[in-house]
């Protein structure tokens, strides 16, 4: 039989004004590439938008929880300079 191994996960939920396409903002587009390299098969990133709200989610999974809380973190961070609900 094999064996599950569980690796620690973050999500975060971003609110954003639109949803635009993900590949149109290059500092995102960027860092998702550069972070799935450092995963190296370690680990997940999913970077996706709701399907019922304005809100693009955030998930990174990988072997080191300190890792994947600064990835997510900066991911989010990006996300809200970039695309984010400007509140007034």
């Amino acid at each position: 039989t094999g064996t599950t191994v569980l690796f620690p996960q973050v999500s975060i939920n971003v609110k954003v004004e639109k949803k635009m396409p993900l590949y149109e903002i290059p500092k995102l587009r960027e860092t998702i590439d550069a972070y799935q390299l450092a995963l190296n098969g370690n680990g997940r990133l999913l970077v996706r938008y709701s399907g019922t709200e304005k809100v693009l989610r955030i998930m990174v999974e990988g072997e080191n929880l300190e890792a994947v809380s600064t990835m997510a973190n900066r991911l989010s961070l990006i996300a809200e300079q970039e695309i984010g609900l400007k509140e007034a």
